[in-house]
């Protein structure tokens, strides 16, 4: 880590933070080493004019991962005539770290679920008293019905748990009505999947990593539960009611839609997890059940 004198760096937010942007936000404050770059940044709004739950889950990410390691974090540019920060703001981001909101009316709208730190250990809690109520509400069903959607989402956590050093990641779930889309991201510093992977097939790239890591069958046995069922049920599902995954690694990503997986690998680095889960609220099909199993 360099020091920076007292003087902070300064980060500017992209214009457009989304997965496509997010490579060169964490460029810009994490280092080759995986340790931050400085001991100190500020963090520039006067760029921003949208954000979706990818870049909002990253940022929130980065700054939770910077403050454990000490970073000292300062904010300027939040303008309150763009839409962007108004859509912070909505979600809480300024009530959770600058201490306040900047509007006495701000509060979580009903299309977005604001992003949250949950713990592993939580994520049962989470899925059964936050995340259904809402879905169910959204998808206008019964929460029994949302039973491989949760396990869907559980399985996520776990994933991200398996390949990460940190106790806890972070979630944000956002209704798009227009476009009958429900985006469930969630993202975590760490290992990484491709690190993993490579401890048992040295030679492969991040993008086949991850597309390898969706194999059921196949394990590097980092933990006993980790036979690579789990994400090929995931995918399963959520494209089987054409829907879409999509998970980024370092470098390498993979997208999976009803008619295949696709693996990529890009130029720049993302220095954990991310995965994207896309479900369609007008052709969603629920579990046919009538009793809830809450025995994952």
């Amino acid at each position: 880590m360099i020091k920076s004198a007292g003087v902070p760096t300064p980060v500017n937010l992209p214009s457009i933070f989304n997965y496509q942007s997010m490579y060169g936000f964490t460029g810009a404050v994490v280092g080759p080493d995986g340790y931050p770059r400085d001991d100190a940044f500020n963090f520039n709004f006067q760029n921003l004019s949208w954000i979706d739950g990818s870049g909002l889950t990253v940022f929130c990410n980065t700054l939770e991962w910077l403050h454990s390691h000490g970073v000292k974090m300062t904010f300027s540019g939040h303008d309150l005539a763009k839409n962007a920060i108004v859509y912070l703001d909505d979600c809480l981001f300024f009530a959770r770290y600058l201490g306040a909101k900047l509007r006495p009316q701000a509060k979580a709208r009903t299309t977005t679920l604001p992003f949250v730190k949950v713990a592993h250990a939580d994520t049962f809690g989470w899925l059964e008293f936050t995340f259904t109520p809402w879905m169910s509400r959204v998808l206008q069903t019964n929460p029994a019905s949302l039973g491989s959607v949760r396990a869907c989402i559980k399985e996520v956590f776990l994933n991200i748990s398996d390949h990460s050093s940190q106790s806890c990641g972070f979630v944000h779930v956002q209704h798009y009505p227009r476009a009958n889309e429900v985006k469930v991201t969630l993202s975590d510093f760490g290992k990484g999947i491709p690190a993993n992977i490579r401890t048992k097939c040295p030679d492969i790239d991040d993008g086949a990593a991850i597309l390898r890591a969706t194999q059921p069958g196949f394990t590097t046995k980092s933990t006993p539960r980790n036979m690579g069922v789990g994400l090929d049920f995931l995918i399963e599902s959520v494209t089987g009611n054409k829907g879409s995954v999509a998970i980024y690694s370092f470098r390498g990503s993979l997208l999976c839609v009803s008619g295949g997986r696709y693996p990529g690998l890009g130029n720049a680095s993302y220095p954990g997890t991310l995965v994207e889960l896309t479900l369609r609220t007008d052709c969603f099909i629920g579990d046919e059940t009538e009793e809830e199993d809450l025995k994952w």
